[in-house]
């Protein structure tokens, strides 16, 4: 009949194979419940120096999202995205959240709400990012570390369908987080 799949599985063996700035990778074999014996390799992005993220969606008085254009480096071309960047240490992904909007579009959002968080790719990837909304804009700039001046892009959310479809807008994790802002904000229509 088979096994029950809240029977974890057995760690065999574990090694780091190689380690860098952001992330290391991983190197683990498995034994399955039915007794199939697997090696799978994972990004970890705790030991490899790296932390949590942030996504998020600002959304201004007039209900415009508040995207950002940038480069890149993993698909090296221009993605359309939401704000978005790592919790530095020290610092928790509240503050991260409104720091990241100062430095990528400009804006502080006064007020902040957790809509969740994601496993951005849990197959091979340790890395998790916090998901939150931005209202109550107010202009505040801060530097940030791109290597060049973002493009903010003002959208609205009847928009979003398009920019997938054109592929301008492709990183899944914005994907979520739009649809997570859209359905509380139709929630908590005021």
């Amino acid at each position: 009949m088979g096994y029950s799949y809240t029977h974890m599985v057995n760690i065999l063996n574990h090694k780091i194979v190689a380690k860098g700035k952001v992330f290391s990778i991983h190197s683990i074999g498995l034994q399955f419940p039915n007794g199939k014996k697997v090696k799978h390799e994972y990004m970890d992005s705790a030991t490899g120096n790296g932390r949590r993220s942030v996504v998020i969606v600002p959304v201004d008085k007039n209900g415009r999202i508040l995207l950002i254009e940038l480069y890149c480096t993993g698909v090296n071309k221009r993605e359309v995205m939401c704000p978005t960047g790592l919790v530095d240490k020290g610092e928790t992904a509240l503050q991260a959240a409104k720091r990241e909007c100062q430095e990528e579009i400009g804006y502080l959002p006064k007020k902040l709400v957790h809509l969740g968080t994601v496993e951005t790719a849990p197959g091979y990837s340790t890395h998790s990012t916090e998901i939150y909304l931005g209202t109550n804009l107010v202009p505040s700039k801060l530097q940030g570390d791109e290597p060049e001046e973002l493009k903010v892009i003002r959208t609205k959310f009847k928009d979003v369908p398009a920019l997938i479809k054109k592929r301008k807008l492709q990183y899944a994790t914005s994907i979520a987080a739009l649809l997570m802002a859209e359905k509380y904000l139709e929630k908590h229509k005021t």
